[in-house]
């Protein structure tokens, strides 16, 4: 998590943040660990964004596909991540306008 009184742009902090476990995820692609961080990743990225009313859409799809495939590869992920990925989908539904 970025803190706030840090002093630095947390866009950018998140942009790093998102950027460097893209790197771990090119070495080990397949890591359900590293997926759900990224996953975890996009997601604060996204409430930040909301928190100051800019769009999120781009980083709660991020979010729903990295914790969607870390639970398809490892399913215990699936009790700790089950609430995230409601929420997620709904979000990216409902702005996207997809029945679910």
């Amino acid at each position: 998590k970025i803190k706030k009184d840090s002093g630095l742009d947390p866009e950018e902090n998140y942009k790093a943040a998102i950027k460097d476990l893209d790197q771990a995820l090119t070495l080990r692609p397949n890591q359900p660990g590293l997926l759900s961080s990224r996953g975890a990743g996009y997601y604060e990225w996204g409430k930040h964004r909301l928190s100051v009313k800019k769009g999120a859409l781009l980083q709660m799809k991020g979010a729903l596909t990295d914790l969607r495939k870390a639970v398809q590869i490892n399913p215990d992920f699936h009790a700790r991540e089950k609430a995230k990925i409601k929420a997620l989908e709904d979000y990216v539904y409902k702005h996207l306008n997809h029945p679910k």
